[in-house]
């Protein structure tokens, strides 16, 4: 287990281009389950996608610091997971194929990348449909779906966008434990509307 405070994630005076709302912006995270609140259009989706890097800064900085050594854009981003709210994937595709798909983007290798699919379907139990076609998996399960590709790789780094939205409440207790659990050795950044989901496991609640 990596010790207390081996991870620090600097979001140094960040603001988006004109076209995405967010005002400009200073956070240290440490592990731990940040949660962003804040009404609609307040900038969380925003901030996320600033530091996965899916919109380019227009200025600050963001880096990571682990065990020392500090990673700045873009070495920093391959330690990052990403679960968007937005669930843009490939209908056509088994759910299966798709994890196989984004493993190879992210780099795992090869003769680690099946064993590690499999170790993530059973810990978020989803093997039931994972030989599914995605266009005939409910919206619960493409969300799933999308957390299972975000912690693939097992990122030091973990954006959640409204990641309980469409679950059950079974699927929304088991994440959460799973959450808690990473929480002690991740930074985990989520962005949600709804608070009083995550009282019980928060680190801290980060007003926009």
């Amino acid at each position: 287990m990596k010790g207390a405070n081996s991870l620090q994630l600097f979001i140094q005076k960040v603001q988006a281009a004109k076209a995405e709302y967010l005002s400009p912006i200073t956070l240290v995270l440490s592990q731990g389950l940040h949660i962003l609140s804040g009404k609609n259009g307040s900038g969380k989706s925003t901030l996320l996608k600033l530091v996965s890097g899916v919109i380019p800064l227009a200025s600050g900085n963001i880096s990571l610091v682990k065990h020392g050594v500090e990673y700045i854009s873009p070495s920093y981003k391959s330690r990052i997971g990403y679960a968007p709210q937005e669930i843009a994937v490939y209908d056509e595709m088994r759910a299966v194929h798709y994890l196989r798909y984004v493993g190879r983007m992210k780099l795992i290798p090869e003769d680690l990348l099946e064993g590690r699919i499999e170790q993530v379907i059973t810990e978020l139990n989803i093997n039931t449909w994972c030989s599914s076609n995605i266009g005939q998996l409910s919206m619960g399960q493409k969300r799933m779906l999308l957390f299972a590709q975000s912690i693939l790789a097992d990122p030091d780094i973990l954006l959640l966008d409204e990641t309980l939205e469409a679950l059950d409440i079974e699927q929304q207790s088991h994440l959460l434990g799973i959450l808690h659990k990473s929480a002690k050795h991740s930074i985990i950044l989520v962005a949600s509307h709804r608070k009083e989901q995550w009282t019980d496991h928060a680190t801290q609640f980060i007003e926009l």
